[in-house]
């Protein structure tokens, strides 16, 4: 059994929420989304929360039924918080920066890379980019050397070449 798929998904006061059938529809502040849930998995919309549970005992609804449950969970947070990604660029030679509307990256590349953005997001360049210390580069096979020569074992065919 899905421990995520057991918990009921609250709906949020300032948000909507209808099952019809097998489709769920979430509408809130900012918009609505909606989502079809497969016929394995039962759904149920009462005392404020939405709770799925699997239609039958096989793998197939026991697995679908963890994912239903995290599919309405994120329709609520769409609705509700929007969408939202942090992107952080972190090496040498590496800046993005904001042209009007447009997101200038310079990446590597011989050119610019130049990215308009949609009207309904909205996007910032922070003020001052973060310093970071460097990692430490690692060389070997991803282990930190030996303490003292005595303890390093040689292989039996490297101690005959």
């Amino acid at each position: 059994m899905s421990r995520i798929g057991k918990r009921p998904v609250t709906v949020p006061s300032g948000v909507t929420a209808s099952v019809d059938g097998q489709t769920v529809k979430m509408k809130g502040p900012k918009g609505q989304l909606q989502f079809v849930v497969h016929d394995d998995v039962e759904v149920k919309f009462e005392k404020g929360a939405v709770t799925v549970a699997p239609r039958a005992e096989t793998n197939r609804a026991r697995a679908l039924y963890g994912t239903a449950r995290a599919q309405i969970a994120n329709l609520v947070d769409g609705v509700t918080k929007g969408f939202e990604k942090k992107l952080e660029i972190t090496g040498v030679g590496y800046r993005a920066a904001m042209q009007g509307k447009n997101l200038q990256l310079a990446l590597g590349y011989s050119h610019d890379v130049v990215y308009a953005i949609p009207e309904a997001s909205r996007s910032r360049s922070p003020s001052r980019p973060r310093s970071r210390s460097p990692e430490p580069i690692s060389s070997g096979w991803g282990r930190s050397p030996p303490k003292s020569a005595a303890t390093v074992r040689r292989s039996p065919i490297r101690a005959r070449a």
